[in-house]
C-alpha cells in the first residue's frame, strides 16, 4: 500500500505531498527521504519516494537556497528502474531536474567510504542509462555532490548477458550510476560503488563539462567473474572535461581476468589529474585518450599503485578523416612515481585482441595522433606472474613501448623518460618508433632483467632499448642495464638502434651489470644516417649488487658508432 500511495503522488505538487506525508524538514533546507515515505531495509522500491524528495529540492533551489541537502540516513533503500519513458528519452531511474544542492548518506564513524548509507538496485531490473542523471542529454547538471552514499548496482543479480553489443545503445544500456553530459562542478566525495556491471559507474563527458571532481571514494566488485557471458568494455570513471580530479580512490574488480573491468579510469579534455588511486586487478589502470575534437592538454598520472594488470597507462590519439596523420593531439601529460605490477598470464585471452602484449607505459598501437611534451619519470613497472603460457605477441611487450603501427614515424615533440625502474620485462626495456623531433632525454634509468619473455624471442626482441624511426638528438645517459641471472643474461643486446637520419644521438655513462656469462651484441647497429656517440660508463652501477658482479666489457663503448 505504501508503494502505490507514493508512487499515485509522485505527479502532484511538493505541497500536496506536504499536506498527506507531513514530512519534516530537519533544516532551513534539508529534506530526508524518510519523511518522504521511504523505508530502510523493507526490500519494497523506493524510488517514488526518492524522487520527491529529490524534487523538494530542487524547488528549494528554484526558491533561492544556496544550502540545500538531501540525506539518506543509515540503511539499505531499494531501487526499481520504473515505467520506460519516450523512445527518445534516457531511461534515468532517478532524474536529476537541478543541480545546487548535495545527495548525502550517513557518515560511517570510521570514515569508510560510503558511510551507513545504501541505494540498492533490485534484482533484474536489466538495462536502463543512468541511476542519477538529468533527465535530458542537453540538460547540464551544475553544483552537484554526492557524498558518504553506497550506490550498489547489485551486480550478481543484473548480469550482463552479452558484450560490447550489448551496451552500444545510449538510450537504454549504460547502466551508469552518475552521467552528466553539461554542466560543471560535480563531485563524489567518500562514496562508494559496489557490485557494478555496466559500461561506466561514473561517466562526465562533453565539451561543456568543467571542474568535475571523484574523491576518497571505492569502487568495489566490479564486473563479472572471468567465462559468465563475454568481456566487454568497460571503463569505471570517464572523465572528458575542462579540468578534473580524480584523487585517493579504491578500485577493485573480481579479481585477475574479470570480465567488464577494462580501465579503472580514461581522461581526456584539459587539466585533468590522476593521483594516489589503488587500482587493483583491471585490464588496464588508466587510458589517456586524444582526439581530433577533443584533445588532452595538461595530464598528470602521478603516485597511483595499479596492481594485478596488464597494462599500466595507456596513450590513445587518433584523428578524424581528413586530419593528417601526426597532427599534435595530446600534450603536456606527465606519468610519474606510479607503481605498476603487471600480472602477465592472469590477462592471457581478456585483453583487446589488437593490443594484447603487456606493457607498463603504452602508446596504443592504432594512434594516429602526434604527441607533445610527454615526460615519464620515477616510475617502477614490475612484471609478475609470467611463463605459463606465453603468447607470440610477448615479442612486443615492454616497459615503455612508443610504438605506433599505424603510423611508424609518428611525431613526439618533447620526451622525457627519466628514473624509471623496469624490472622483468618479456622483450624490451624501453621501445620508441617515433619521429622524436624536439630530441629526448632517456636518463638514470635502472632495467633489470629485461627479454625474460618466451624462449622463441630472436635475439632482436631482446634488448634494454631499441630506437627505431627518423629520430634525432636522444640522449641515453647514467643509465644501469643490469641482468642477475647467473645461468648468463636473456638480453641479446643492450641496445638495437635501427636506422636514423639524425645527428645528436648520444650514450654517455651507460653501465652493464651481469651476474653471469655475457651479451652476444652490446650494441646492434643498423644505421643509414648519422651515427650515434657511445662514451664508456665512469663506474659501475651504484647499490644495485654485491661485489663480483661484471662492470661490463666497456671496451664496446669507446668508439663513437659509424655507418
Amino acid at each position: 500500500m505504501r508503494l502505490t500511495l507514493v508512487y499515485s503522488l509522485r505527479l502532484v505538487s511538493v505541497p500536496l505531498l506536504a499536506f498527506f506525508l507531513t514530512p519534516t524538514v530537519t533544516g532551513a533546507a534539508t529534506f530526508t527521504i524518510t519523511d518522504f515515505g521511504a523505508v530502510a531495509g523493507d526490500g519494497i522500491d523506493d524510488r517514488a519516494a526518492i524522487q520527491a524528495t529529490l524534487d523538494a529540492a530542487c524547488s528549494a533551489v528554484s526558491g533561492g537556497d544556496t544550502d540545500v541537502e538531501v540525506v539518506v540516513p543509515a540503511g539499505v533503500f531499494d531501487l526499481e528502474k520504473g515505467p520506460e519513458p519516450g523512445s527518445t528519452e534516457p531511461w534515468v531511474i532517478l532524474p536529476l531536474d537541478c543541480g545546487g544542492f548535495t545527495l548525502r548518506g550517513e557518515p560511517h564513524p570510521t570514515g569508510d567510504a560510503g558511510g551507513l548509507s545504501t541505494l540498492r538496485l533490485a534484482d533484474s531490473q536489466g538495462s536502463f542509462e543512468s541511476i542519477l542523471a538529468t533527465p535530458d542529454f542537453n540538460e547540464p547538471l551544475d553544483n552537484f555532490i554526492l557524498r558518504d552514499l553506497t550506490l550498489d548496482g547489485n551486480g550478481a543479480n543484473n548480469p550482463i548477458i552479452g558484450g560490447d553489443d550489448a551496451l552500444a545503445d545510449l538510450l537504454r544500456d549504460r547502466r551508469h550510476a552518475l552521467r552528466t553530459y553539461l554542466g560543471s562542478g560535480v563531485h563524489v566525495e567518500s562514496a562508494r560503488f559496489t557490485g557494478w556491471r555496466t559500461s561506466n559507474v561514473l561517466f562526465f563527458a562533453g565539451s561543456a563539462v568543467a571542474n568535475i571532481s571523484v574523491k576518497d571514494s571505492r569502487f568495489d566488485a566490479v564486473g563479472q567473474p572471468p567465462g559468465v557471458g563475454l568481456d566487454w568494455n568497460h571503463i569505471t570513471i570517464y572523465a572528458l572535461s575542462d579540468g578534473a580530479l580524480i584523487d585517493g580512490n579504491t578500485f577493485e574488480s573480481l579479481g585477475p581476468g574479470t570480465f567488464g573491468a577494462r580501465a579503472a579510469v580514461q581522461i581526456q579534455g584539459s587539466d585533468q589529474t590522476v593521483r594516489g588511486n589503488r587500482v587493483q586487478d583491471f585490464t588496464t589502470g588508466v587510458n589517456l585518450a586524444a582526439a581530433t575534437s577533443i584533445g588532452l592538454d595538461g595530464a598528470e598520472v602521478e603516485s597511483n599503485q595499479f596492481l594485478g594488470v596488464a597494462d599500466g597507462v595507456r596513450l590513445r590519439a587518433s584523428v578524424s578523416t581528413g586530419v593528417p596523420n601526426g597532427t599534435v593531439l595530446l600534450e603536456n601529460a606527465a606519468i610519474r612515481s606510479n607503481r605498476i605490477e603487471i600480472a602477465v598470464d592472469a590477462w592471457r585471452g581478456t585483453q583487446d585482441p589488437d593490443e594484447q602484449a603487456n606493457r607498463g607505459v603504452s602508446l596504443v598501437e592504432t594512434s594516429t595522433g602526434g604527441l607533445a611534451n610527454l615526460e615519464i619519470t620515477g616510475n617502477s613497472i614490475t612484471f609478475t606472474d609470467f611463463g605459463a603460457a606465453p603468447r607470440n605477441y610477448d615479442r612486443d611487450s615492454a616497459g615503455v613501448r612508443l610504438v605506433a603501427e599505424a603510423v611508424p614515424d609518428l611525431p613526439i615533440q618533447g620526451l622525457t623518460i627519466s628514473g624509471n625502474t623496469i624490472r622483468n620485462a618479456l622483450a624490451k626495456g624501453i621501445h620508441i618508433a617515433a619521429a622524436l623531433t624536439a630530441g629526448a632525454l632517456i636518463e638514470a634509468n635502472r632495467i633489470v632483467d629485461a627479454g625474460v619473455g618466451p624462449a622463441s624471442l630472436t635475439i632482436f626482441e631482446r634488448s634494454a632499448f631499441e630506437f627505431e624511426g627518423s629520430y634525432g638528438d636522444v640522449d641515453v645517459l647514467d643509465t644501469c642495464i643490469v641482468d642477475a641471472d647467473p645461468a648468463g643474461p636473456r638480453l641479446a643486446q643492450t641496445l638495437l638502434l635501427r636506422p636514423t637520419s639524425n645527428s645528436g644521438n648520444r650514450i654517455l655513462g651507460t653501465a652493464i651489470e651481469l651476474a653471469g656469462g655475457s651479451l652476444p651484441f652490446l650494441v646492434t647497429v643498423g644505421l643509414t644516417g648519422s651515427p650515434w656517440t657511445i662514451q664508456p660508463p665512469t663506474s659501475p652501477c651504484p647499490g644495485l649488487f654485491a661485489d663480483g658482479f661484471e662492470f661490463g666489457d666497456t671496451s664496446a663503448w669507446t668508439a663513437t658508432v659509424t655507418q
